[in-house]
């Protein structure tokens, strides 16, 4: 796999960030409150460390307005916005899905259940033995 490839894949599976994109795609600039409370159960330092790691990887821009209380948005960088794209597309198969009437009769709920969830983290640590990637 291409190592560009790679560095996109560990950003938009990074932990929160299809849900953070995703909200700031379609609301704006967002103060970090209204995040946390768009975003249900996160908790204020996972969505700080995840704020900062995108800000670093040049995804989402934070701006800090000057007042008695400074007041910080983040929203959508210019190269972040080259992710719209993805998230267009997930939100098509979405609803394309909530369309269907899906039978599948060769996989039953019960079976789903047994599938561990994969984590962000694991997703990374594989790629990183697979391709030597640090990201």
């Amino acid at each position: 796999m291409e190592p560009h490839i790679i560095q996109i894949l560990d950003i938009i599976l990074g932990q929160w960030t299809l849900a953070i994109l995703w909200i700031l795609h379609q609301q704006g600039a967002t103060r970090f409150n209204k995040l946390k409370r768009e975003l249900g159960h996160v908790t204020a330092k996972v969505l700080t460390t995840r704020l900062r790691r995108l800000e670093q990887q040049q995804i989402i821009t934070r701006t800090v307005t000057p007042a008695k209380i400074p007041e910080v948005s983040y929203q959508i960088s210019i190269k972040g916005q080259r992710l719209i794209p993805i998230l267009e597309s997930l939100k098509m198969v979405s609803q394309s899905w909530a369309e269907e009437d899906i039978e599948d009769t060769s996989i039953s709920p019960n079976t789903l259940e047994i599938i561990p969830p994969v984590s962000s983290s694991g997703f990374t640590k594989m790629l990183k033995e697979e391709t030597g990637y640090g990201g």
